[in-house]
């Protein structure tokens, strides 16, 4: 498995330091796996990890913001090719045979068995069938299927970074995970785009996470696939 970080601290200090510079809103990114292309934050870091060809991951990562659980916003891009084994860092193994599975095995397996009750899914409209829905990511002119989960979760103690405390109680403090994920399904494998934030910290950078799977484009089908042509309706 092989790590790489790239970051732009200093850099960006340094500037800002001399005054006068001017930075761009997103900037255009290729991953490093010339698989895909987007439209990020400009100066967010960029951390990837890779296992052969059937898992990448590409995560991007902001500034500091004590309203999200490790002190910092952050959206990842992953590959999953399908029916293959990744090794996870604590060691666990994980093997998914297509976008769906991953949808039903990750529910249950990082958020909890039981829907409204362990966990809830985001209604836009009010209707549970809606929960988990397709959208169409623009750029690339792919259906995706989009959700929101809400999440309570333990809270280590002394941690404060994205804890959110009671309204009504203000000794009784949680962290209520709201993560968003999209997945992608493409010959060989899916895209897996998911952005990780709290329940206070999400509005914050879900501009930002739309802006990337709106401009989200696979240059080929996975690491390892074919070429992948956008459909002409997008072009």
């Amino acid at each position: 498995m092989k790590k790489r970080a790239l970051w732009w601290g200093g850099f960006l200090a340094a500037c800002a330091a001399a005054g006068g510079c001017l930075f761009p809103e997103y900037h255009a990114y290729t991953s490093p796996f010339n698989d895909f292309t987007c439209e990020v934050p400009y100066g967010w870091s960029v951390k990837t990890d890779r296992e052969d060809d059937h898992f990448t991951n590409v995560t991007f990562i902001g500034g500091f913001d004590p309203e999200f659980y490790l002190g910092a916003p952050s959206m990842s891009v992953r590959w999953h090719a399908a029916d293959r084994i990744h090794k996870l860092p604590n060691g666990l193994l994980e093997m998914y045979s297509d976008s769906e599975d991953y949808i039903r095995q990750m529910l249950r397996s990082v958020y909890g068995p039981e829907v409204n009750k362990d966990y809830t899914l985001d209604l836009p409209d009010g209707n549970p069938d809606n929960a988990i829905r397709t959208i169409n990511l623009k750029t690339a002119n792919l259906p995706a299927r989009f959700f929101v989960v809400n999440s309570p979760t333990k809270v280590p103690p002394g941690w404060t970074w994205g804890v959110s405390v009671d309204r009504k109680d203000k000794r009784s403090a949680s962290l209520i995970r709201k993560h968003a994920y999209a997945l992608v399904p493409m010959e060989g494998g899916f895209y897996v785009i998911v952005y990780p934030a709290t329940r206070d910290g999400y509005s914050k950078h879900e501009k930002q996470f739309r802006v990337l799977l709106g401009s989200f484009k696979p240059l080929t089908h996975g690491p390892a696939g074919p070429s992948f042509k956008v459909p002409k309706a997008a072009r």
